[in-house]
């Protein structure tokens, strides 16, 4: 689910995501952990061939088990951000 709001030059947009336990042996003995996480993406045109983005991933800094295996129990991915520019050629 996500909801956003968008201009001529500016773009914000805020997503949740939600991703269910799932078995990670057949006879349910082990599981992963649900989880529900936020996004954030923002971005802006500085002209017509150059624009600048920023997005966060998992806003909340969430914890949970994303998988079990083949190596042992894996967290999901943590907060994260990044920016940059877009320049078109």
């Amino acid at each position: 689910v996500s909801i956003g709001l968008e201009n001529e030059k500016f773009a914000l947009e805020l997503s949740a995501n939600h991703q269910d336990a799932m078995n990670t042996i057949a006879d349910g003995s082990q599981k992963t952990e649900d989880a529900l996480t936020y996004d954030l993406a923002a971005s802006y045109t500085i002209s017509d061939n150059t624009g600048a983005f920023a997005t966060v991933t998992n806003l909340t800094d969430e914890t949970y088990i994303a998988s079990r295996h083949p190596y042992g129990v894996r967290p999901g991915a943590p907060l994260m951000a990044y920016i940059g520019l877009k320049q078109k050629f």
